[in-house]
Formats: C-alpha cells, sequence, structure tokens
C-alpha cells in the first residue's frame, strides 16, 4: 500500500483517531529510530512535560521487563473499546 492509500484512508477518519494515528506514527519512527532519530517536527509540550516523558523512558530504560507487552496492551484496548481482530 502505498503512502498516498493510506493518507486517504486516515483522512476517512474522525479527528480523534486522526491524531491517535499520529501519535502510534510518532510512536513507530521513535521506536525504529532510537539510535539515529528521523526528523521530527517540533513539539508543543511544555518543559514539565518533556522531563516527565524522559523520567518515563529513564524508568523503562531501567527496567524494560516491568512494562506490558504490545499485545498485552492491544488485548486490554480492543477489550475496553468493544473492537474485534478480525478485519
Amino acid at each position: 500500500m502505498s503512502t498516498v492509500q493510506i493518507a486517504k484512508k486516515i483522512e476517512l477518519l474522525p479527528e480523534m483517531l486522526q491524531a491517535q494515528v499520529a501519535d502510534f506514527v510518532e510512536f513507530l519512527l521513535n521506536r525504529h529510530f532510537k539510535n539515529n532519530p528521523a526528523p521530527m517536527e517540533d513539539s508543543n509540550l511544555s518543559a514539565e512535560q518533556k522531563a516527565k516523558l524522559d523520567s518515563r523512558y529513564q524508568e523503562y530504560m531501567e527496567s524494560p521487563e516491568s512494562v506490558e507487552s504490545m499485545e498485552a496492551l492491544k488485548t486490554r484496548l480492543m477489550q475496553k473499546y468493544g473492537l474485534s481482530t478480525a478485519g
């Protein structure tokens, strides 16, 4: 699927879901480019918010086994919002 096709599908989503897709894309960029960050737009985060995120990231780096797996998170959120994985 091309990026144009993906963009057209995202545009069909409600604005709130578009924001969630944008957040997930940022997550993927950060995850896959963590050693060589991809260029990102300046965020509108306050210094306090950035400090909190840095703190949480440091906690994760010190104890990565303490976090929930992506599969467990996906299952929990799918159940919470009454969604199914069939598609």
